[in-house]
């Protein structure tokens, strides 16, 4: 997570910066949500449940309060950059002592599985896949979490002013170069946009890890596809959703598909400028207005 309790710069995408105060844990929640025994939706993902690029009350979590007219508690533990393997992670640290009725997992195409190629290299997240009790006790210890933050931020921000510095002079010459050198272009093509049987056999252990865990808690299993704007403009995209469907559907969990939602439109219409990778207010909301959940 975050720094907690911190007014927190996220992203532009749609023309401004998006804000919100971080909870009590560094997560883009209502506070006051935490407080309560009984948890109706906690919510894991990536980018998007963290609510990238708009600001908190055009979130999936700001709308899904405004869908349940702010009755039902809502917490969001998504975080950018993460994968399956670290949300996996973070419901064991955050939802252990919560009762959780309903648990919903976002999975993004685009960049989900390779996420979870690489966190499957490293060796402390392993240790949430092959101990079941392995906890790093983060939810005791936000006031460690956020003076190491706190220090990383400082050591950052100090590296990279001497780094603008120094390289304000050369920033034509290496974009000249990305150019030349396709660098664009050879990223799309590079293996953390393919798939292979090594990374299908990681997401279906660590769907049925998630399953079991949902199972523990007595709380319903949602999967939610959230499709890559790659997909609609047919640029250097891969499909493989059947196939990933197809495990999470052989583990019986319920499956609430994105991109059929947004194929009643144009689904570009639901992206900044037709053309950035996050959902702009209208798709955040019309992802979550359909929700068939109780």
């Amino acid at each position: 997570s975050g720094i907690s309790e911190r007014e927190t710069l996220n992203c532009n995408e749609n023309g401004y910066y998006s804000l919100y105060q971080s909870d009590r844990y560094g997560f883009n929640n209502i506070d006051n949500n935490w407080n309560n025994e009984i948890i109706d939706f906690a919510l894991i993902g990536d980018s998007f449940v963290h609510g990238a690029c708009v600001n908190y009350e055009n979130t999936i979590t700001g709308n899904l309060n405004k869908l349940f007219n702010y009755k039902k508690t809502i917490v969001n533990i998504g975080f950018n950059g993460t994968g399956p393997l670290i949300q996996f992670a973070s419901m064991k640290e955050y939802l252990d002592a919560y009762k959780v009725k309903n648990i919903i997992w976002f999975f993004y195409e685009g960049n989900d599985l390779s996420n979870l190629n690489n966190e499957f290299k490293n060796s402390i997240l392993k240790k949430y896949v092959k101990n079941k009790k392995y906890r790093q006790n983060l939810i005791k210890n936000q006031q460690k979490i956020d003076q190491e933050l706190l220090i990383y931020l400082e050591e950052k921000y100090n590296s990279v002013s001497k780094k603008n510095i120094l390289d304000a002079k050369n920033i034509y010459v290496e974009a000249i170069v990305k150019l030349l050198k396709l660098y664009r272009v050879r990223d799309k093509f590079s293996f953390k946009y393919r798939y292979n049987n090594e990374l299908n056999k990681n997401f279906e252990l660590i769907t049925s890890l998630i399953k079991n865990y949902s199972e523990e808690k007595k709380a319903n299993l949602y999967f939610i596809y959230i499709p890559q704007i790659e997909r609609y403009k047919r640029f250097f995209f891969n499909d493989k959703k059947n196939e990933i469907l197809d495990i999470v559907k052989k583990l019986d969990i319920k499956i609430y598909d994105i991109d059929i939602v947004l194929q009643d439109h144009d689904p570009l219409d639901y992206y900044p400028f037709r053309f950035q990778g996050h959902f702009n207010e209208r798709g955040y909301k019309k992802i979550t207005e359909n929700f068939k959940i109780n």
